[in-house]
């Protein structure tokens, strides 16, 4: 048998059988091809994947969905953030610690009242849901 012989057999046997291989096969069979430098046959497992059609929901709603969730979870990180400000404040005072500046806790209760209000007013405009809605959707 000849070299052609043998290699258009090879070429045959990997038409016939790259197409059934399972996913954790070729999975496993492409990182050796990357591990090997044989970018051909790395082509051609990855052509010989079975094409398949999938549904999901709509992208511009799971978008929405994912966005908002993260963004009440930087929301609720941020009110750690001032709480954790806040109580630290309180534990000075309660030592009567000098080194607290005049005003301190009121410009911290008003920076509170800012975020929430620019939190609020992004919810209502440009989201059309009210902010404990949102709040509640994600924790509840």
């Amino acid at each position: 048998m000849s070299v052609k012989t043998s290699l258009n057999t090879f070429k045959k046997m990997n038409d016939k059988i790259y197409p059934k291989l399972s996913a954790n096969d070729r999975f496993k069979m492409v990182i050796k091809t990357f591990v090997n430098g044989d970018e051909v046959q790395r082509k051609k497992l990855v052509k010989s994947c079975p094409m398949v059609n999938y549904y999901e929901p709509d992208n511009a709603f799971t978008a929405r969905m994912e966005a908002s969730r993260d963004i009440v979870t930087v929301f609720v990180i941020q009110l750690l953030e001032y709480d954790k400000k806040i109580s630290i404040m309180k534990i000075l005072n309660e030592f009567n610690c000098k080194e607290l500046e005049p005003n301190a806790e009121f410009r911290v209760v008003n920076e509170v009242q800012a975020f929430l209000l620019a939190f609020e007013t992004f919810c209502e405009d440009h989201l059309g849901i009210e902010l404990q809605d949102m709040i509640q959707a994600w924790y509840g």
